[in-house]
């Protein structure tokens, strides 16, 4: 069940962010989810929609992507995604490590402002 400890702080977060902000409402959340997390999609969703209930965060859209591997540079200190295992995505350099993926990431969020229509 680490899922729901997982979903949990990300809806902590996004309200933490919308609060923040003065949001009146979250509308859309930008999830990347590793391949290596053991989080499903569908696991995430429905306890987003749980733990969502009866906040400012109930009925937002999330989108989910998933990563299988991370890049950490040692010539341009980039930390992210990989699209080529051999080199940098930012840089070029080979000189990387590789890792799996097994976070669960608040990547981006939307929300409505007082105002917004």
């Amino acid at each position: 069940m680490h899922e729901v400890a997982v979903v949990k702080g990300i809806v902590d977060a996004a309200l933490r962010v919308a609060s923040s902000n003065d949001a009146r409402r979250v509308t859309a959340l930008g999830i990347v989810i590793g391949d290596e997390s053991h989080v499903t999609d569908e696991a995430f969703r429905f306890n987003f929609e749980v733990l969502s209930a009866g906040t400012i965060a109930e009925g937002a859209m999330v989108r989910v992507r998933r990563e299988s591997r991370l890049v950490n540079c040692w010539d341009c200190m980039y930390a992210g995604p990989a699209r080529q295992e051999s080199v940098c995505p930012r840089c070029g350099s080979g000189r990387i490590d590789v890792s799996p993926f097994r976070d669960c990431v608040l990547e981006s969020i939307d929300v409505e402002e007082p105002g917004d229509a």
